[in-house]
């Protein structure tokens, strides 16, 4: 009976560590597992958390600008607070006569480049009743918009159309620069994460984050752009015509030669059309006639012989 119990306590004992070594083989396993999965998603670890967040702590806090994404990165910044001037982009456009397009337009780009502006482009042309024809756009600096305008307008003898724009841009400018303030203090904060970045995952990770907020970047850095040139330079487009002149055309406008040619041209087409009425009312005539001429001898031959019965009754 001694023996029996005593062989029982030691199988029991040995079940129980069996099983107690089989748990700890599994959990074992499940930590390895998960630890694999870890580093195989590209997460960063939970110390880059812990360095970025120290770092961005040193941000001041004016308007918060955050990006968040499924990789579980969520970079917010707060760029700094900035004053920005009025943005307007203002805009003109003028029709007017003068004596002589061809120096007026000199005129104009004497006017904008004694301003520092440009001429964006010009040109001259001539109609068909020997008067010319001008358009130039020009650009100057904003401050110099009512100057310029005031001296082209000087330069005409009659203004037919005169327009004036201004589009204020200032609140589109001013979230266009928080917006680029923002994306490049997130690049910075993700180059501080790629330096502490242990595996391939991560540094893959945080790479292709940096691609996109460089993208961002450089959009937005595009429209800035093209807003400070809107809105530091103005814009003016004339068009010229010259005033009628009932003057008599000077010589070198006579070419008897020409007028002769286009005399005989004249002369020439005419007689065409004329041949041309002539061979239609001859065809047709024909055509016509003759049938009504023959139904007229018919109809007269037979009253004819009418009158002739009644005279010999």
């Amino acid at each position: 009976m001694k023996s029996s119990s005593f062989l029982a306590r030691v199988a029991k004992m040995t079940l129980v560590t069996g099983l107690t070594l089989v748990a700890l083989i599994l959990l074992a396993t499940y930590a390895s597992v998960l630890g694999t999965r870890s580093k195989s998603s590209g997460i960063p670890s939970p110390d880059l958390y812990r360095a970025y967040n120290e770092e961005s702590a040193s941000i001041g806090s004016v308007a918060s600008y955050s990006i968040a994404d499924t990789d579980g990165i969520d970079v917010a910044v707060t760029p700094p607070a900035t004053s920005i001037e009025q943005k307007v982009i203002k805009t003109a456009s003028l029709d007017i006569e003068a004596k002589s397009a061809t120096d007026t337009t000199t005129s104009i780009e004497e006017i904008a480049a004694a301003r520092q502006g440009f001429v964006q482009n010009s040109s001259v042309s001539e109609g068909v009743d020997g008067r010319h024809y001008a358009n130039i756009t020009v650009r100057v600096p904003s401050s110099e918009f009512g100057a310029a305008m005031t001296a082209i307008k000087a330069l005409a003898t009659r203004i037919n159309i005169e327009s004036v724009t201004g589009q204020d841009v200032t609140e589109q400018y001013t979230d266009i620069a928080a917006r680029l303030t923002a994306a490049k203090a997130q690049e910075e904060q993700y180059l501080l994460i790629l330096t502490q970045a242990e595996t391939v995952g991560e540094v893959l990770a945080v790479q292709e984050h940096l691609a996109s907020v460089r993208a961002d970047i450089e959009s937005f850095q595009g429209q800035i752009n093209y807003l400070e040139n809107r809105t530091s330079l103005a814009t003016i487009s004339v068009a010229i015509s010259e005033e009628p002149s009932a003057s008599i055309p000077a010589n070198d406008k006579f070419d008897l030669g020409r007028d002769a040619n286009a005399a005989l041209a004249f002369v020439i087409a005419l007689g065409q059309q004329a041949l041309t009425v002539l061979i239609w009312v001859l065809i047709v005539g024909v055509a016509i006639g003759i049938p009504l001429g023959i139904i007229f001898f018919i109809v007269r031959a037979f009253a004819n012989h009418g009158k002739n019965d009644k005279r010999r009754r």
